[in-house]
């Protein structure tokens, strides 16, 4: 009774989450529309079942057979979900595939009659294929990035990435283990002990999601936070367009666009580890190559949403890693002269300009106000 009523109350909750992510979205927030899939799928099956064992409504066990024939497509949306997670597009030509390849089995165990030992042989057969792929498919993207586009993605996603390579691999487990034990049995006892078995599994990733808004919002919410909070005392970036887009530059920002949550993302983990190492600013060609963004698309970036042009960007590089230094007690040991060396100055007249225009202190006051 417990475990029923646990597993009624996890598709609830499963489907307030598809509720929270389609009707709060907002057009430029990004969504894995295969993982949305998923979890309305797992909802809404555990959500039915529930209201059937309680006798709220009567369901027709024919559909629990049909549903046994409809978990041949859920490998290939985990598939497609991993695909879009890592890889950020799937093609239509693949996607049609992979679904073509599970309307034919289903089509093949409507039309002939197989034991349900052959049944069972086939999905397990069916399934580790999905899961040797999607592990090849996670390696790959998460393990063997060189370049600092891919690295920066794979650091937003990589935890959420190998939650849900668990979560798959132990429905593979369940759902095989489950098929094989009660083989026997009439589809809805079937499928009644696999949704038991994997409610936990689906209430831990549900938990997860709902301390984590980024999966619920987006790329946007984290650029959101990005933009507002790490500032370093320099207010760099707005939230909203600085000007109207010129006719010139709209091919660019159809472009770009689609990737505009990521650019700031990436450019953060950029300072990150330019102020690490800090001896030379970028150049427009090197931070274009760093970021793998054309610089057309740099140069749009800091034309509408920067208060500062690319060449006063470089200043407020030198001044926010002087800032860190101060704030690390640097000048306790170190003199102003070396603060402004190790910030790449030549000049102490330009630094000390230069700091005080961007953050209103000396560099002396702003350590004494640091300091208190």
């Amino acid at each position: 009774m417990f475990l029923e009523l646990f597993s009624f109350l996890v598709g609830f909750i499963l489907l307030l989450l598809v509720f929270i992510i389609f009707f709060k979205q907002k057009n430029d927030r990004k969504l894995n529309i295969f993982f949305l899939t998923l979890i309305t799928i797992a909802g809404l099956h555990r959500f039915v079942f529930g209201l059937d064992y309680f006798g709220l409504v009567n369901i027709d066990y024919n559909v629990s057979d049909t549903n046994l024939k409809f978990t041949f497509f859920l490998p290939p949306l985990y598939y497609a979900f991993f695909w879009s997670l890592l890889r950020k597009r799937l093609s239509f030509k693949r996607l049609f595939t992979l679904l073509g390849i599970a309307v034919i089995i289903v089509m093949v165990l409507y039309f002939f009659e197989l034991s349900r030992d052959a049944k069972q042989i086939i999905f397990l057969c069916y399934s580790s294929i999905y899961l040797l792929q999607i592990i090849a498919l996670n390696k790959k993207y998460l393990f063997n990035q060189k370049t600092l586009h891919r690295i920066h993605h794979v650091k937003l996603i990589k935890t959420w990435a190998l939650i849900m390579l668990g979560m798959y691999l132990l429905i593979y487990i369940f759902s095989n283990y489950t098929f094989s034990n009660y083989l026997f049995d009439s589809s809805d006892v079937v499928l009644k002990r696999f949704f038991i078995n994997t409610s936990l599994l689906w209430f831990a990733i549900a938990l997860y999601i709902l301390l984590n808004p980024l999966i619920l919002y987006g790329e946007q919410l984290l650029q959101k936070e990005l933009i507002s909070q790490h500032l370093d005392e320099i207010p760099v970036w707005s939230k909203k367009k600085l000007l109207p887009t010129s006719s010139a530059d709209k091919l660019v920002e159809q472009k770009f666009t689609p990737n505009l949550n990521s650019f700031f993302i990436e450019l953060k983990n950029y300072e990150d580890q330019l102020f690490k190492n800090f001896n030379k600013v970028p150049t427009l060609k090197g931070l274009s190559i760093e970021l793998d963004y054309p610089q057309s698309h740099i140069k749009y970036i800091f034309k509408y949403y920067s208060h500062y042009s690319f060449s006063e960007y470089l200043n407020v590089l030198k001044v926010r890693y002087a800032i860190t230094l101060i704030k690390s007690d640097y000048l306790s040991t170190h003199t102003l002269e070396a603060l402004s060396n190790k910030a790449l100055y030549t000049n102490r007249s330009t630094f000390f300009k230069n700091f005080k225009s961007l953050t209103g202190y000396s560099p002396s006051n702003f350590n004494q106000k640091t300091q208190k």
